[in-house]
């Protein structure tokens, strides 16, 4: 599954709390768009976040806006 890989990039160091916490990150949000057939707005509310601040969540956790074709 592409949505569990681990964090690549500018992230952080494998291994470290840091990375931990942002595969944690990833795999919550991308629970929640899954729940909510990918609406943002929804799942940004079930998060507790704007939906702007997910779509740029996204960006950093390098999560597409869409989903992918293989859900």
């Amino acid at each position: 599954d592409t949505f569990t890989a681990e964090v690549t990039g500018d992230g952080p160091q494998p291994g470290t709390l840091a990375a931990s916490v942002e595969r944690e990150r990833r795999r919550i949000v991308v629970e929640t768009l899954r729940d909510h057939a990918w609406n943002k707005t929804r799942a940004a509310g079930t998060l507790g976040i704007s939906r702007q601040g997910l779509i740029k969540m996204l960006h950093r956790l390098g999560v597409p806006l869409e989903p992918p074709s293989d859900l």
